[in-house]
């Protein structure tokens, strides 16, 4: 994160804007992926975009609390709609979020 020009703390702030932005980079090569299984491409993709997309969310969330930027808070797998849970970590696919 140092060659940012940014330190972590901050870095780790900047992050949370950009994660929907890095699950939708990664899309086209998770289809190839899903594609080459041969495994149902919409059920899937939805399944991945999910459990992937809670795991980078919780990850940088952790992190954010480690370092001060954000207060402790109690992170689950299936929160109710909570305004930070909505701007940072929610994505939709088609009409699934």
């Amino acid at each position: 994160m140092i060659e940012s020009g940014l330190d972590n703390k901050k870095a780790l702030v900047t992050i949370l804007d950009h994660l929907t932005e890095v699950l939708k980079n990664s899309q086209p090569e998770v289809m190839k992926l899903i594609k080459k299984s041969g495994k149902d491409i919409k059920q899937s993709s939805v399944a991945v975009a999910g459990n992937n997309f809670q795991t980078l969310i919780a990850h940088a969330l952790l992190k954010n609390i480690e370092f001060g930027n954000i207060p402790r808070l109690q992170i689950v797998l299936k929160p109710k709609d909570h305004p930070f849970i909505e701007k940072y970590g929610v994505i939709k696919i088609g009409n699934e979020k």
